[in-house]
């Protein structure tokens, strides 16, 4: 498997993979709404404040993870991994994990100093992502399941405490995704 950032070409097929995956396991509602986000993210958000990071092999892209800048945190180097996607028929294969770790690698490498997440504390955990109270670091919009607002530190500097709520990206901001 390949990891490497997403291509502006490979857009519709990112988009799709989107809406196949959150269509299979939350149905046909959530799939399109996960596909527009997917499709804002892409199309509509400046290339500085995000990074597509895909898992791709012969077959074509199967899977995909996507990171927009976090505002209001102190610093300009703090994203959040939202939405991610692995292909119905490849999951439970580490692609998931092994492409978060790729993608979290290459912030990294552009100095980011913490990810945030919002999902699966069980599986998240898995790539280094710990639990944090929403008075540590408060989410952009009330949170409907409180146990899945998760965060890492990139570099040894631990995760920031702040009085405001974190702004995301135009593309999440809507309280469905929260």
């Amino acid at each position: 498997m390949n990891h490497h950032l997403g291509h502006s070409d490979q857009a519709p097929a990112i988009i799709d993979l989107f809406r196949r995956t959150f269509t299979q396991s939350e149905g046909a509602e959530e799939g399109h709404l996960i596909a527009t986000l997917a499709h804002q993210l892409i199309e509509q958000t400046d290339e500085a404040d995000r990074l597509v990071w895909v898992a791709e092999n012969r077959e074509g892209i199967q899977g995909c993870v996507i990171f927009s800048r976090l505002h209001g945190t102190g610093t300009d180097q703090a994203f959040l991994m939202a939405p991610v996607a692995v292909c119905p028929t490849q999951q439970r294969k580490g692609i998931g994990q092994a492409m978060i770790q790729a993608g979290l690698s290459a912030l990294l490498a552009r100095n980011t100093d913490w990810v945030l997440t919002y999902g699966d504390p069980a599986y998240y955990a898995r790539t280094g992502f710990r639990p944090i109270l929403e008075t540590q670091l408060p989410p952009p919009y009330p949170l409907s399941f409180p146990q899945g607002w998760l965060g890492q530190s990139l570099t040894q500097t631990p995760l920031p405490t702040l009085n405001e709520p974190l702004r995301c990206v135009p593309a999440l901001q809507n309280p469905a995704y929260w």
